[in-house]
């Protein structure tokens, strides 16, 4: 944990630091550059070419499982889930009262506040996206993000991203998507909140849990796919 006082390279006490230190990450990802054999997709443009059907799908190519982006390229996905503007923090009175400052609920800091499990919650991250770059903080934030996927190298945005559709909606990377969990429906547990992927009915249960989330990007080639459970607990299951 970190103790009252604590000091290190790059510690920022003033607005002005954040402003200096987001100067200095603004030219740094103007002279990044995505590696030369990658295309719109992040897929391998010198590598063996398949069917391109507009979609992504998985293919084994030479005893190998790849991903196949929309043209055909062969693709490798990375990237960084729970890119998101800002979480709100849900504050009870014991939590409340660990901290010394919060933003006032009115004037400039009010998109800070929300709601988390029925209570009062703050981003402390939005508040410092407003100080960095006041009104329009929330496009500023999301041509960042963007910027810091590609100029890190990702070829993804990674699960849990879909909290704001416009990030995905750039068409800048591929993406993946999120749903209600299986653990609902009738295909039976192997332990826990694991599904029988097995089981007949497993895939008519995938089916009918992602339909409803995957409706508004049915239409989407840059969607790579739907997850439909979440963290699963795999312990206890037979070696």
């Amino acid at each position: 944990l970190l103790r009252s006082g604590m000091d290190w390279p790059g510690k920022v006490r003033t607005d002005a630091d954040l402003k200096a230190a987001d100067a200095k990450e603004a030219a740094f990802l103007k002279r990044a550059r995505r590696p030369a054999d990658f295309d719109e997709y992040g897929a391998w443009k010198s590598g063996p070419k398949r069917a391109a059907t507009g979609w992504f799908r998985l293919e084994e190519v030479d005893g190998r499982w790849w991903f196949v982006a929309p043209n055909g390229r062969l693709w490798y996905a990375t990237g960084m889930d729970c890119l998101v503007g800002g979480i709100t923090a849900p504050l009870d009175g014991e939590s409340r009262d660990a901290y010394a400052w919060l933003p006032p609920k009115e004037g400039p800091f009010a998109a800070a506040w929300g709601s988390q499990a029925g209570k009062d919650g703050v981003s402390l991250y939005v508040v410092n996206l407003i100080r960095k770059w006041g009104p329009g903080w929330r496009e500023r934030w999301r041509e960042r993000a963007l910027a810091r996927s590609l100029g890190w190298g990702f070829t993804s945005i990674g699960n849990w991203s879909e909290y704001d559709p416009a990030l995905l909606a750039a068409h800048r990377l591929p993406y993946v998507t999120s749903g209600p969990a299986m653990w609902n429906e009738t295909t039976p547990m192997v332990i826990g909140q694991v599904a029988d992927a097995y089981d007949p009915g497993f895939a008519e249960d995938a089916k009918r849990v992602a339909k409803e989330s995957l409706a508004q990007y049915a239409d989407d080639p840059w969607c790579v796919g739907h997850f439909v459970a979440n963290e699963v607990d795999w312990r206890g299951l037979p070696a």
